[in-house]
């Protein structure tokens, strides 16, 4: 969900549908749009994954509550080998705050976060072949995946939550200011 563009490396979902077990019930859902909606959709098209994969285009921010109940678990991909790909994108912890498990193929912040919360599943970006395994188990062993998806709303709480980072900002703004010698 949110933007589709080169950083979020929306064709390695793509290529990670290719790889799946195409007799399991998945369907992946991509909500939003970006400079990359119109390759993304004709390669889903050009790779025959119109039964696997639906672009809903975009919707106001008030709409996406709808989109995230209705998902068993969100995936979260961003290119590798930048500095962008090392950070943690502002909708990790959307995804956190509803409590549904969540699939990466991202590097560092991301495979961070996820390690720490225990939401889900983090694979090196870019490896269409590991979060293809990594979206198999999710439909296999989905009970599993529940109850990492409630780990990452603990996890949210403890860390996310406007009273915690409301609390937070004010200690650092309460902090004495260092002056320079």
């Amino acid at each position: 969900a949110g933007n589709i563009g080169k950083v979020q490396n929306v064709d390695c979902i793509l290529r990670a549908v290719t790889r799946m077990d195409a007799a399991l019930p998945f369907l992946v859902h991509i909500v939003g749009d970006g400079s990359e909606l119109a390759n993304c959709r004709e390669e889903a098209q050009r790779l025959g994954l119109g039964d696997k994969v639906r672009f809903h285009g975009r919707y106001p921010l008030e709409e996406m509550k709808g989109f995230y109940k209705m998902a068993d678990c969100f995936l979260l991909t961003l290119r590798g080998g930048d500095f962008i790909g090392k950070t943690l994108p502002g909708k990790a912890q959307g995804y956190l705050s509803v409590g549904k498990p969540i699939v990466a193929a991202a590097d560092e912040a991301v495979q961070e976060m996820v390690a720490e919360s225990g939401c889900g599943t983090a694979v090196a970006a870019g490896d269409d072949g590991a979060l293809a395994k990594a979206m198999e188990d999710v439909v296999l062993h989905f009970d599993q995946y529940r109850e990492m998806g409630l780990s990452g709303r603990r996890f949210y709480e403890a860390h996310y939550a406007r009273e915690v980072f409301v609390e937070r900002l004010t200690g650092i703004l309460a902090a004495p200011v260092k002056k320079e010698q």
